[in-house]
């Protein structure tokens, strides 16, 4: 373990450290006034707190929130990071945390098994735990526990929109960490997430060492039945909480019908969804890029402000506007189980 202060730019380290995600896409270097980086001033992250323990293994998570969360409790944003299931980190989230902490939202970044180690339901079982804790601690970090939102890129758009889309499916709630609580969350953004594997293969070259074959315990024509219950689209029905869907035209690692086909099944069932393709966009790079990255994480959050926050979408668009200017930020780091970590102006 690794004892005393670590203290390195947020500008500089928040999307290198994201790059694993985002396997098709080079992160451009990040300029000192990157638009990025928000007033981080007031923020306070408390990391590595555990969630859960499977078999000896520590899932943990980080809660990212401002030092003037007290008074009404304020709605919450889970991470969950891609990494074809096998990699990245919760750790991914420090890119969003600047808007979505500003905007007014408690911000938890969760970790979850690896296939290496457990195939699917486990992710599933792992994230439907760690909304269960948050709910159950929401109040003691100032958070709502009747509004909560999930989102992701990749893998981890894939485990947003399956906790959106599984409500009440028993098979996959799991029993691991808290039980006896809802893991219902109430609005979802799936960034570039598969989302039905019984047809992946059609256009999406699934070999048996790929991430889709070890998620799934083995190539999706094989394990059919496994197949479904890991796919967004087989639970889709009317009580789903709102969906907004981003997903790149030009992906060459996860074809952009893999959206289209969980955005048909939502209007279908008359629920409530909005369909991005980001035109020319490859597997992330849209949010690799930190100019661009800004427009995507803005988008997201005024959905979420219409849909947990009951803003209009003019009244969504005002409030981000209105958001502190940027700066250079310094986070320093306590090495510690939890760890408290202070953000402040560099």
């Amino acid at each position: 373990m690794i004892s005393g202060f670590l203290a390195f730019s947020v500008i500089l380290t928040a999307p290198t450290l994201l790059i694993s995600a985002y396997p098709s896409a080079g992160a451009p270097k990040i300029q000192s006034r990157s638009p990025l980086v928000h007033s981080l001033k007031n923020l306070k992250v408390t990391r590595d707190i555990v969630y859960a323990v499977v078999n000896g293994e520590r899932l943990k998570l980080d809660v990212y929130e401002p030092r003037d969360s007290q008074g009404e409790l304020k709605p919450i944003l889970v991470h969950i990071h891609g990494g074809g299931w096998r990699s990245g980190d919760k750790i991914g989230a420090l890119k969003f945390a600047p808007q979505v902490t500003n905007a007014g939202y408690i911000l938890v970044a969760i970790n979850y098994r690896f296939t290496d180690t457990a195939k699917f339901p486990a992710q599933i079982y792992d994230c439907k735990s760690a909304i269960r804790w948050i709910r159950k601690n929401a109040q003691k970090f100032g958070g709502d526990p009747n509004r909560i939102g999930v989102f992701g890129p990749s893998a981890g758009g894939h485990l947003s929109a399956l906790l959106g889309t599984s409500i009440g499916v028993s098979e996959l709630e799991g029993d691991i960490g808290v039980t006896g609580v809802s893991s219902d969350v109430q609005a979802v953004v799936d960034f570039f997430g598969p989302t039905d594997f019984t047809v992946i293969g059609e256009k999406l070259k699934t070999r048996r060492n790929g991430p889709v074959s070890e998620l799934l315990g083995d190539k999706p024509s094989r394990v059919r039945k496994v197949a479904e219950m890991a796919s967004p689209v087989t639970f889709v029905d009317s009580s789903d909480p709102p969906f907004l869907i981003i997903h790149g035209t030009d992906d060459p690692l996860l074809p952009i019908d893999q959206s289209r086909r969980l955005y048909q099944k939502l209007k279908d069932a008359r629920v409530e969804a909005e369909l991005i393709e980001v035109k020319g966009g490859k597997h992330g790079d849209f949010l690799a890029n930190p100019v661009d990255a800004v427009k995507w994480i803005t988008k997201m959050i005024e959905f979420f402000d219409r849909h947990l926050k009951g803003f209009e979408k003019a009244q969504a668009l005002q409030a981000y506007q209105e958001l502190p200017q940027t700066y250079p930020v310094t986070l320093t780091v306590r090495r510690g189980s939890p760890t408290t970590t202070s953000i402040h102006e560099a």
